[in-house]
């Protein structure tokens, strides 16, 4: 049975208090200052750079880098620190992903099948869509090439989008070096409301995009 709105509303801030309780717990009671103190001694900034860029292409978790961008640099320098690996993590997964989309196709050949062909008029939606819904991050970048998606579209699409999803993250580890309760209370709202509205496109749109070609090839700019 189909929750109401206003049930839906009072579950979200629910969720929103218990996540700030949380982070509240956390700030009050771990020894938060500790952990930063460790990794900004551990790891300098040139080094998490380069482990930033390199391993979430091949499937570390990027939430935690967000999140330790936040400790290692000053919120701005995070934040641009964050919006300059993006590009090059949507670079690396196109390429990677196309040097063996011949290789795969082939496999699939032999086997009597074909890789799904989006339509080009959906080609935009099926972009953006693969980037709101909650699915690993190595996953929707190696799938949009896969299926078919030229670069332009496929980095002018993703880049805002996960940029605007990164940003709870860094705000986080931000919050967490500063000792900030405000702003951790910002990021947590931040957070939930993306989780609100990535879960509504996810219940609309999740396999709801044509997995058929339709025999045209129009161009991809057409947003």
């Amino acid at each position: 049975m189909a929750l109401s709105r206003t049930k839906k509303l009072v579950l979200l801030a629910i969720a929103v208090l218990l996540l700030a309780a949380f982070g509240y717990l956390v700030w009050r009671y771990v020894p938060v200052r500790d952990l930063v103190a460790l990794v900004n001694e551990e790891i300098p900034p040139w080094l998490f750079v380069c482990l930033m860029a390199l391993l979430p292409l091949v499937g570390a978790p990027i939430s935690l880098f967000y999140a330790l961008a936040g400790i290692v640099f000053p919120m701005g320098m995070g934040v641009l620190v964050t919006a300059l690996v993006i590009p090059f993590h949507l670079a690396g997964f196109f390429l990677l992903a196309r040097a063996v989309k011949t290789p795969i196709e082939r496999i699939l050949a032999r086997r009597g099948h074909r890789p799904p062909a989006i339509p080009a008029h959906r080609r935009a939606s099926f972009c953006l869509i693969m980037n709101m819904l909650p699915i690993p991050y190595v996953v929707k970048n190696y799938l949009q090439p896969l299926a078919g998606i030229r670069f332009p579209l496929f980095f002018w699409v993703s880049w805002p989008v996960q940029l605007v999803l990164a940003l709870p993250m860094v705000l986080i580890g931000s919050a967490a070096t500063d000792m900030d309760p405000v702003l951790l209370s910002i990021a947590v709202v931040l957070f939930a409301g993306m989780y609100a509205v990535v879960r509504r496109i996810e219940k609309r749109y999740a396999g709801a995009i044509p997995a058929q070609d339709d025999g045209e090839e129009p161009s991809d700019t057409a947003l």
